[in-house]
């Protein structure tokens, strides 16, 4: 009993301290840019350009979190891996936003992917759209996956494979597979959050 009690309090407390970093977190980008508008207004340009970076950092490791909670829940059986987010252009030169996340299970993994915003989701469509031609070509073939277009090609020889899918209008999902197989694939496919994933803009 106790210790169902104990359980209760620190999960309460968790999320008490959540919500107040969440808050702090966004006053503090008010604050920063507020103070980089004034340093700029007055002349001082470095300090304004590490203030406005510094509230971007901010608001893209938020969005960054969020994106992430839009993969797939980890499987039973199944171990996480790593995961990331990051710009698909370091360069800054392209739009778009790619972030992934590993599961394991013996000596196989699956790597889950989201694709935001980037001009090579357009790719996406256009192959989609020309399923036929596309499966000729390459050896994928064309499947609905939780009522979703998607491209599929796996290699029963060397159990390893990729689906594709045209998630939303922004964006794309995948997952590649190394020693797994397609069923497992599939069903990590299944899991993404289309519903969000279609509401992103």
């Amino acid at each position: 009993m106790q210790q169902s009690k104990l359980r209760f309090t620190l999960t309460i407390f968790f999320i008490l301290i959540s919500s107040s970093l969440l808050l702090a977190q966004s006053s503090n980008v008010k604050s920063i840019t507020d103070k980089a508008v004034r340093d700029y207004q007055s002349g001082n340009y470095t300090s304004a350009i590490n203030g406005m970076e510094r509230a971007l950092d901010i608001m893209e490791n938020k969005q960054s979190n969020e994106y992430l909670k839009l993969l797939p829940q980890i499987l039973p059986g199944w171990t996480r891996g790593e995961s990331s987010s990051r710009p698909v252009d370091p360069r800054g030169i392209e739009d778009g936003r790619i972030v992934e996340q590993t599961y394991n299970k013996g000596g196989g993994y699956v790597t889950v992917t989201l694709l935001v915003n980037a001009p090579m989701v357009n790719d996406v469509k256009k192959m989609l759209s020309n399923s036929q031609g596309t499966t000729n070509r390459t050896g994928y073939s064309y499947e609905l996956i939780a009522n979703k277009r998607s491209l599929v090609r796996y290699y029963d020889n060397q159990n390893k494979g990729e689906i594709t899918i045209l998630a939303g209008n922004n964006a794309v999902a995948a997952v590649f597979g190394q020693n797994v197989t397609l069923r497992e694939m599939k069903n990590y496919a299944r899991l993404f959050k289309f519903s969000e994933i279609n509401k992103l803009k």
